[in-house]
């Protein structure tokens, strides 16, 4: 009917149902936004802890191999064995760089395995310790920028 209005005894009504479904609610909704929130944070440590440890992998192994191929064939003779030992820490590498799962997408993006590959073909070929520490220089370098900006 237009017009008619609410009596305060109906207010009174919905106040007090109110008050009470809050009170049984409240408690539920805080700790439903609670999770949410918590679980929102401990995901983007995760991701932040794992970047930072696929990042130090990879500069360990990058480094190690550098090392050993420098070391191997900046001697100028290679054995049988220097030869395998090149070529296991060569695959090294490129296994590590290929197997980073949560910084893919940056070490695709920076071209980190052709960048790699041509320092250490290129070295293999000419022996240039000096070429070879620049390219070095250069990728880790690189790769120290991206791990920078993708671990802010």
């Amino acid at each position: 009917m237009p017009g008619k209005m609410i009596q305060p005894s109906t207010w009174q009504i919905v106040e007090d149902y109110t008050g009470k479904a809050w009170s049984v609610l409240g408690p539920l909704v805080g700790v439903a936004l609670g999770g949410y929130i918590a679980s929102r944070s401990q995901r983007r440590h995760w991701i932040l802890d794992s970047k930072r440890l696929e990042f130090k992998e990879l500069f360990a192994t990058l480094t190690r191999s550098y090392t050993v191929i420098a070391n191997l064939y900046g001697s100028g003779f290679l054995s049988l064995e220097d030869e395998r030992r090149g070529e296991e820490i060569r695959l090294e590498a490129l296994n590590t760089i290929r197997d980073r799962v949560v910084i893919g997408l940056e070490v695709r993006r920076i071209k980190l395995v052709e960048k790699w590959e041509h320092a250490v073909s290129q070295f293999e070929k000419d022996q240039d310790y000096r070429t070879f520490a620049v390219a070095f220089s250069k990728i880790m370098d690189e790769l120290r920028r991206s791990a920078e900006d993708l671990i802010k």
